[in-house]
């Protein structure tokens, strides 16, 4: 029986309370660090968004220059369904822009384009106002 106690006397371990310590200790460095990973979280999506305007931005310049187009129609969106612009600039993006919407791509009459998308909930613009 001697043996037994000192035995389980000199097993080395660690106490419930030291076992307490450490994880509220983590506890707390998770709760400072969460916000932290949300945010750059966000910040990529948006920095997607707004690269992703600008690929269909020269997406849309391809075309213009392959058609000869100079100046649009005084800002109106050449984005849409009836437009020709619309399949040829879906083209020369491929498969890969499905999870992207276009919004609009406006020529302005002095040939400025602005593009608006939206990837994951977030919009991009492309040039950034």
């Amino acid at each position: 029986m001697k043996r037994l106690k000192s035995k389980l006397k000199s097993k080395k371990g660690f106490t419930l309370i030291e076992l307490i310590v450490v994880l509220a200790i983590l506890v707390v460095l998770v709760a400072i660090a969460l916000p932290t990973f949300n945010g750059l979280i966000a910040d990529s999506k948006q920095k997607t968004a707004d690269a992703n305007a600008r690929t269909v931005y020269t997406a849309t310049k391809a075309y213009l220059v392959i058609n000869d187009i100079t100046t649009g129609d005084g800002g109106q969106n050449i984005y849409t369904d009836s437009n020709p612009a619309k399949d040829a600039i879906d083209n020369y993006l491929g498969e890969g822009f499905d999870n992207v919407t276009i919004n609009s791509i406006i020529i302005n009459s002095t040939g400025k384009i602005t593009v608006e998308v939206t990837t994951d909930g977030k919009k991009g613009k492309y040039p950034a106002s």
